[in-house]
């Protein structure tokens, strides 16, 4: 790796390398019922078909990748953090889905060796990365998807004026057991803001567009916001 490349394995925040981190992960994200509705939704949203191979990019626990299972062909789990992949492998092992490879690897150090995908998904990930290495990111993921593949994105991505920031902020944090889960407290969102690279929609849209993909839809209504994308 180049001496000028962001380092993936360095924690901003939550350090999910570490083991004990990886393992409370689910617990504090123990919302399994509005979960499971919301990566429903998002499987309709982007309706794979049977043959598909899906990548689920910074898959975590494999939640999500586990739902995505069901509908495709192959899904590849991809994390940098083995702990968390660790977890993901006995997850699906124990609810007998064997359809899944996992993966180690991130954005920017992920080799993929073969075909490409027919969809990636990413979930609450990329804001670990400054814009610059989300360009970057981005650009990388696109190269792995076939043409006219689909790229589904969500993250914490902000759409308001500038000036409104205090406003906006002091907001989200006192209300982050509504917007964020429960199991969040206030000093997490802070943290957030302070420490990880949450970004601007408008931002957002445009390294999308740089990096490849034709945005079909974003959605700022909701808790997260949510890009669904088309691989130009």
């Amino acid at each position: 790796m180049p001496k000028w490349q962001w380092d993936e394995t360095t924690a901003i925040s939550t350090d999910y390398g570490d083991v004990a981190e990886a393992g409370n992960y689910d617990n504090r994200h123990s919302h399994s019922e509005r979960n499971a509705a919301e990566y429903r939704e998002i499987l309709d949203l982007i309706a794979p078909g049977p043959d598909w191979t899906l990548m689920d990019v910074g898959a975590g626990t494999g939640t999500f990748a586990i739902a995505a299972a069901g509908r495709c062909r192959e899904v590849l789990a991809v994390d940098i953090s083995q702990a968390m992949l660790d977890i993901a492998e006995e997850k699906a092992r124990d609810a007998g889905v064997d359809n899944m490879r996992f993966i180690r690897g991130g954005f920017l150090t992920y080799q993929h060796d073969r075909a490409p995908v027919d969809a990636i998904t990413l979930h609450l990930a990329l804001h670990h990365l400054p814009d610059l290495w989300k360009q970057i990111a981005l650009g990388r993921l696109a190269g792995m998807i076939k043409p006219g593949g689909l790229f589904y994105l969500r993250d914490v991505v902000f759409q308001f004026d500038h000036d409104q920031h205090a406003e906006v902020f002091d907001k989200w944090v006192s209300n982050v057991g509504e917007l964020l889960g429960e199991a969040c407290m206030a000093g997490k969102a802070e943290s957030h803001i302070k420490r990880e690279f949450s970004t601007f929609g408008w931002i957002m849209e445009g390294l999308l567009q740089r990096a490849g993909f034709e945005v079909l839809q974003a959605d700022y209504s909701r808790r997260l916001a949510a890009y669904l994308c088309r691989r130009n």
